[in-house]
């Protein structure tokens, strides 16, 4: 079995299921024991600050809101960029973190790429291969740039960059300019 830990999974457009329609989500982990990610497009409207203070009594200067990570119940995550701070790197640069402790010091003093989220996406042995199989998520390899984009449109985007690079290869183009306007 090949991971897709680091891995992008974009929901097909016929994927419908509201929890995960038109949702983008990060593979944490991949392994012959099933799989687990987030859903990096999903912003809730809670404020972490305000949030926070319900629930430690650390300062809270991440001005961001809390993410919604998936349909299942967990710990409060991290992703960020401050490895000395990481329970394991997820992408080049970008790296996970479940411990309380560690989440307090993020929040406290926030690196310069930060979301907390709720919840995540998880799937059993042999499940998310089967959709796979199914094609109800199209696979894409992480790049930490991806996580800058706009939230309302990464999945138009990335959905997108995956059409655009399967018309390129059935074409049997051989090169493109990143500016197609230099063309």
């Amino acid at each position: 079995m090949n991971s897709l830990q680091g891995h992008l999974l974009i929901a097909s457009q016929e994927l419908t299921d509201p929890n995960f329609f038109q949702s983008v989500v990060l593979l944490v982990q991949h392994d012959d024991d099933g799989a687990m990610g987030m859903i990096v497009n999903r912003p809730s409207e809670t404020s972490l600050q305000k949030l926070w203070s319900k629930v430690e009594k650390g300062p809270c200067r991440y001005s961001g809101v809390l993410y919604r990570g998936g349909p299942c119940e967990g710990p409060l995550m991290a992703l960020h960029d401050a490895p000395e701070l990481a329970d394991s790197t997820v992408l080049d640069g970008l790296y996970y973190t479940t411990g309380r402790d560690s989440i307090a010091e993020l929040v406290a003093k926030p690196p310069r790429f930060l979301r907390i989220i709720a919840g995540y996406s998880g799937w059993g042995a042999g499940q998310l291969e089967s959709e796979l199989g199914e094609d109800s998520w199209r696979v894409l390899p992480g790049k930490r740039e991806h996580l800058n984009d706009d939230d309302a449109q990464m999945w138009r985007k990335l959905t997108g960059e995956i059409i655009g690079a399967a018309l390129i290869k059935a074409a049997h183009v051989k090169h493109v300019p990143k500016d197609l306007r230099l063309n």
